[in-house]
């Protein structure tokens, strides 16, 4: 049933398969040619993209009579239970997107590792494994093949939640990179923009999103925890598959062509797209302008989807729930100021720092360092002018008490209405003017865990600003407690 199906869309399976064929061609010519470092195509790569990114298309195509009311009529009056309809349509996508894109980059992905084995080696192959792009395009695979059906079950939600094929694929993105987006990009900016911390997500940030396929590829990162987030995030859109057939039972053929089935699902997908504007956007520049455009944006949505109801009625209450978002969302950040993000600013590893290197440094002011010669020398290149004790390692206490030295000046700035506006435009946003970062001193703590200064790993990265007579203060107590020599540059 499922193949008879699918050879009713082959004109979408040929187009598909000609991308990723290119793709898996370009990217094993490239394995063949340089079998080194480089072997790693960014052609192949981008279309490979593109063959994930047309997930939405097939999908909506699948699930036709859900929005074609000539197919919906069709469809319905066949003697199939809705169990069967959507076992079908699900099989379907299977053998039209996802079972091509398996193949494709399954196979570039073997002939890169295989082809590297083989390689006469001059150097540590060891090294070369983990630092290099065979096993970044193993770890790619497991997270490409995963990014390509989380957006799959995105738009199977959608297609059922929507009547209309456009409201479907456009939904479709919004949601997909807002649930990728919104969770990391919150806590980060949040805590960054107003605690000055930039510390590690863990990995619940990284599940059923693409964010994993930007940050896990990194070899540093363990294939067993790779392996986590594939297996995760796949039993949770198989999870969702399976959920969202008992939306799909509930529809019927009076149904299709409405633009939004669920106006449950359209506020959602709505208020997380907003959120997630406002927080890729809200701190670098102007905040009236990005209050603005994220208007027009939210309006327009309305009024294409709405376009049929549209009254001077349901524009005010499009605008009330816009202002009531932006405030609540302002809100938020506000506390986020006062509270010095949520607390982040006082934020110190719980691990045992015995042994770890620390870094306090001035943007071009000051500079110290102390912690092990080798970690010096492993991580120190960017700052020549360092100055550092003579010595091997410092102690947990001692790495907490320049910690804490320096959080008390980065907490202790007064709080106010225009702080809070300043921080809107964002510390390193270049479009705004009097920021904080060209009125203040720069300052910047970093912490690397102990051991091999190869495996060292920044647990801890804060950065924050200071007056002209704070900095010196700053600089007079950390050279007191004689754990950092500091060298200086003011006159």
């Amino acid at each position: 049933m499922a193949l008879g199906e699918a050879r009713t869309h082959v004109r979408f399976f040929v187009i598909l398969n000609i991308i990723l064929g290119t793709a898996c061609l370009l990217q094993v010519t490239q394995a063949i040619g340089n079998r080194a470092y480089n072997n790693v195509s960014e052609t192949a790569l981008l279309l490979f993209i593109l063959g994930g990114a047309i997930a939405p298309t097939c999908v909506i195509s699948v699930f036709r009579e859900l929005h074609n009311p000539q197919q919906s009529d069709v469809v319905y009056s066949l003697p199939m239970s809705a169990k069967e309809r959507y076992a079908s349509r699900i099989l379907t996508v299977f053998y039209l997107q996802l079972l091509p894109v398996i193949v494709w980059s399954g196979i570039a992905t073997a002939v890169t590792v295989l082809l590297f084995n083989y390689v006469p080696w001059e150097v540590d192959s060891w090294w070369i494994w983990h630092n290099t792009r065979p096993r970044e395009a193993l770890q790619m695979f497991f997270l490409y093949v995963t990014s390509v059906l989380f957006l799959e079950t995105v738009t199977v939600i959608c297609a059922i939640c929507c009547g209309r094929r456009a409201e479907m694929r456009y939904f479709t993105y919004i949601a997909a990179i807002s649930i990728s987006a919104a969770p990391l990009m919150i806590r980060t900016r949040l805590m960054s923009e107003m605690g000055g911390q930039v510390t590690k997500p863990g990995i619940i940030y990284f599940l059923w999103s693409f964010s994993a396929l930007g940050d896990y590829v990194d070899t540093s990162i363990s294939i067993w925890r790779v392996l986590l987030v594939t297996v995760s995030s796949t039993l949770i859109s198989l999870g969702v598959i399976v959920a969202m057939f008992f939306f799909y039972r509930k529809r019927d053929a009076g149904t299709a062509g409405k633009p939004v089935v669920s106006r449950i699902f359209f506020e959602l997908v709505i208020l997380l797209g907003l959120v997630t504007y406002y927080t890729l956007f809200l701190f670098e520049g102007s905040p009236e302008t990005v209050v603005a455009v994220a208007l027009i944006i939210y309006m327009v949505i309305h009024l294409v989807t709405f376009r049929d109801i549209l009254s001077g009625r349901k524009v005010a209450w499009w605008l009330g729930k816009f202002t009531a978002t932006t405030v609540l969302f302002l809100f938020i950040v506000f506390v986020a100021y006062m509270t010095d993000g949520f607390g982040s600013i006082h934020y110190i590893p719980s691990r045992n720092l015995d042994g770890a290197g620390i870094l306090v440094s001035g943007d071009g002011y000051m500079t110290g360092y102390a912690g092990s010669e080798a970690y010096r020398r492993s991580w120190m290149r960017d700052y020549n002018d360092v100055e550092y004790m003579d010595r091997k390692e410092i102690t947990d206490a001692e790495v907490r008490k320049v910690v804490e030295i320096c959080q008390k000046y980065a907490a202790s700035g007064k709080k106010s209405m225009k702080g809070f506006y300043d921080k809107l435009w964002g510390t390193e946003s270049y479009y705004g003017f009097l920021r904080e970062s060209d009125r203040n001193e720069a300052f910047e703590v970093k912490i690397w865990l102990p051991g091999k200064p190869e495996d060292a790993e920044a647990v801890m990265d804060q950065q924050f600003y200071l007056t002209y007579g704070q900095a010196l203060q700053l600089v007079k107590e950390l050279e007191e407690t004689g754990i950092l020599n500091i060298r200086r540059f003011w006159k």
